[in-house]
């Protein structure tokens, strides 16, 4: 079971979950997550230091890695073994903070209940259901790296985040104005 959802499809299938679920929103509105933020030394990358944050969404595609899977229940169907599982999943990469709307490195615990078939090769795993996530444990901060510091930094500097940067700046888009008005007063551009 555990090699099935450390595969590269498992994997891939949990980002599209989180994709789905957890991109920023276009209108910068939504409840958002909860997640880890590292602080690094500018131009070093070392991690100094770490905070709990509201993020309001990841601003690309974040990393998925498996944790831990608990409640492993296993049911025999036809020629094939279906099992369920609640799986612990680490996501990390650069989002967009709910209070500054910028651009950090974060990392969060994702919880979901899935199902897998250890015997039909065609099967690809499935969310059934997903918990809200968590700040990192200390134990896992390591997935805020230097790697990440300096996607994170690349990231931020894209056209669409520099808009979101501007308008903050100028005082035409701030956090409270966006809640008071429900939506953003210029579209971003799409990902790319």
């Amino acid at each position: 079971m555990r090699s099935i959802l450390q595969a590269p499809e498992s994997l891939s299938a949990i980002e599209a979950e989180a994709i789905r679920l957890m991109l920023v929103p276009p209108s910068l509105e939504g409840s958002g997550f909860e997640g880890t933020m590292g602080f690094f030394v500018e131009g070093e990358g070392a991690l100094i230091d770490t905070d709990t944050v509201r993020v309001l969404g990841w601003a690309v595609p974040p990393s998925v890695a498996f944790d831990q899977a608990t409640d492993l229940t296993a049911y025999h169907i036809g020629d094939h073994v279906w099992c369920t599982a609640t799986v612990r999943w680490v996501l990390s990469g650069p989002a967009l903070l709910r209070d500054t709307l910028r651009i950090k490195s974060v990392g969060c615990v994702w919880e979901t209940r899935v199902l897998v078939s250890t015997t039909n090769a065609d099967a690809r795993l499935t969310v059934l259901r997903g918990q809200g996530t968590r700040a990192l444990p200390a134990g896992q901060f390591s997935v805020l790296s230097p790697g990440l510091a300096d996607y994170t930094n690349l990231i931020s500097h894209e056209r669409r985040w520099m808009e979101v940067q501007r308008l903050q700046l100028s005082g035409r888009l701030t956090v409270e104005r966006l809640i008071a008005e429900g939506r953003l007063d210029v579209p971003l551009p799409p990902l790319r």
